[in-house]
């Protein structure tokens, strides 16, 4: 196969599977699909993350995930929970719920939709794991399904809709952001029974004139779905930096789905 490559603003989404899509809508997961598979989703996502930010440290979130899906439209809202261990802080904590809608425009083996997520400052963000303000993340998702598989582009913006603040804390160590940014991210997919692997590539680009360090993160990754029962799927995805460590140094996930 030849070389993939891509280049454009964007948000959201982290691809699965040749015939089904989730995403990693900016700064939370939100799953969607390439085919309707049921009207309710419930969702397990456990994420596993080190940076350096500071200072080196880690976090574990777990998020739970409920979604409702129509032949049109598509909502969901996801919370997080998380285990920090920081130069700052130490222990658990709750970050900001995230909630999206979809509208789908196409259907079928090309797939158009247009959504956006808003992110609310429910989180505790003196601890460094939430920003105190909400956030909204508009995106476009165009998918094509083919006999090499699924490709999936994604393009977007996030912003801030009030003041950029963290709560007295001096840094963010859960998905770190500037107030106004570009993210894409284009996925390539292949089902071959159960086991659907996927690679993806990502790029954020911060265009806050008073946003310091690095302006620019490209990110690579890998991971697969196992669809081992008909109303379940497991998928699992690891992240790596390819131009700048400022954010994470690394980041593995798995995601437990449970359709009604």
């Amino acid at each position: 196969m030849k070389t993939l490559f891509y280049f454009f603003i964007s948000i959201t989404l982290y691809t699965l599977a040749s015939r089904s899509i989730s995403a990693n809508c900016g700064l939370q997961l939100c799953p969607l699909h390439f085919e309707k598979k049921a009207n309710w989703e419930l969702g397990l996502n456990q994420q596993v993350t080190r940076f350096d930010i500071g200072g080196r440290g880690a976090y574990q979130m777990t998020s739970l995930i409920v979604n409702y899906h129509s032949e049109n439209f598509r909502v969901g809202v996801s919370q997080p929970f998380a285990l920090i261990q920081s130069p700052t802080f130490d222990g658990f904590t709750i970050a900001n719920t995230m909630t999206f809608g979809e509208l789908i425009l196409l259907q079928g083996d090309h797939y158009l939709a247009l959504g956006s997520q808003l992110e609310l400052p429910t989180g505790k963000a003196s601890t460094g794991a939430a920003a105190e303000h909400f956030m909204l993340i508009p995106y476009l998702t165009y998918m094509f399904h083919a006999n090499l598989g699924t490709i999936a582009v994604q393009a977007g913006i996030n912003k801030s809709l009030t003041e950029h603040a963290h709560g007295g804390a001096d840094i963010l160590y859960i998905y770190p952001h500037s107030g106004f940014e570009a993210l894409s991210r284009f996925t390539l997919a292949k089902t071959f029974g159960i086991f659907s692997p996927l690679v993806q590539l990502d790029l954020r680009q911060v265009l806050d004139d008073h946003a310091t360090g690095d302006k620019t993160f490209f990110n690579g990754g890998v991971g697969a779905r196992i669809k081992h029962l008909p109303s379940q799927e497991i998928t699992l995805r690891f992240e790596f930096p390819l131009m700048s460590n400022q954010r994470e140094l690394w980041q593995l996930m798995a995601m437990w789905r449970y359709f009604i």
